[in-house]
């Protein structure tokens, strides 16, 4: 896990995740066969505790829910206005949780729809309301 998330700046989700190389690699390194290692348990409790291990070693630490409306905010304020393809933003959203040193919320794709929703929502301007049309007529402007 360390590696992956060094090259990944993020932990994975499944196992299937991994290459078969660092596996294999990594089931001879410890001496155990790679079938043994392909089995460890990313939900158990010994996984948590390393990943625990793995953020203090490097310096991160978990995302909060005020990580997610802060970094949808600056999807929305500064990636949004640039590019609005979704690879990218997923992308620029990971490489900024990265600069922080947090590890990347689960929800990632929210935040990444969330902001594209503010960002087009703020570039559509909005239909005048009846109020306004008659303001602008009995003032002559």
């Amino acid at each position: 896990m360390l590696k992956f998330f060094e090259l990944e700046g993020r932990f994975p989700q499944f196992m299937e995740k991994f290459p078969r190389a660092a596996v294999d690699y990594v089931a001879d390194v410890v001496r155990v066969l790679a079938e043994d290692l392909a089995m460890y348990d990313l939900s158990s409790r010994s996984a948590k505790g390393h990943r625990t291990q793995i953020r203090e070693a490097l310096g991160f630490r978990p995302s909060a829910r005020a990580d997610e409306e802060r970094l949808t905010a600056w999807l929305t304020d500064e990636v949004c206005p640039v590019d609005l393809v979704e690879d990218q933003l997923r992308e620029a959203l990971l490489v900024q949780c990265r600069s922080d040193r947090i590890e990347p919320p689960v929800r990632v794709e929210r935040i990444v729809a969330a902001a594209r929703a503010r960002a087009d929502a703020a570039a559509v301007p909005r239909p005048r309301s009846p109020a306004d049309t008659s303001a602008r007529t009995t003032t002559g402007t």
